[in-house]
């Protein structure tokens, strides 16, 4: 994700929808998608945007991702983590975890799925999502994670679990010189 400097005014972008389709612009060459298989994958696109072919120098996300900045994930979805190729939770969490030169310690991931099928919860239906889950769960035994089910409701009572988690995470955060 390439960012600049906001001006300072609060204007509307003319080039909103150019930017926007930047930002989403996520290499899908690997992906299986047919029918109703759309391989959901909040986490393993969080991972691929920040890794050399779309962070490098010279690419559309080249200094998003600063020595001196905590990165915070939120991954949602209604289905469950479908990394295209397959890739087991600790892969993925190893690929963010690397994101941020290997230390867990700059990385807050807000893992958001369901817990179990649900029909009709709050947001609408949602499948389990056992490997976002674990994931999760990775970063949650790191202190530096949150899970909450899709299906709950009140998707406000994570968030505020997540800012708690951020803000011990930025009391804690050192940053690289």
């Amino acid at each position: 994700m390439s960012w600049q400097t906001p001006a300072p005014s609060c204007h509307a972008s003319t080039a909103l929808v150019d930017e926007f389709r930047c930002v989403g612009d996520i290499d899908s060459s690997d992906m299986n998608c047919t029918g109703s298989n759309d391989d959901e994958q909040p986490a393993s696109a969080a991972a691929a945007s920040l890794e050399a072919a779309w962070a490098g120098p010279g690419r559309p996300n080249a200094g998003f991702s600063r020595g001196n900045a905590l990165l915070v994930v939120v991954a949602i979805t209604d289905e469950d983590e479908q990394p295209t190729p397959d890739r087991s939770a600790q892969q993925v969490y190893d690929r963010l975890v690397a994101a941020k030169g290997g230390d867990v310690r700059r990385v807050v991931f807000l893992g958001i799925g369901g817990t179990a099928s649900c029909p009709a919860g709050a947001y609408g239906s949602a499948d389990p999502a056992a490997k976002l889950r674990a994931v999760t769960d990775l970063f949650i035994t790191q202190q530096r994670g949150v899970w909450w089910d899709l299906c709950q409701g009140q998707l406000e009572q994570g968030l505020t679990q997540a800012l708690a988690t951020i803000e011990q995470a930025c009391q804690e955060f050192e940053p690289i010189p």
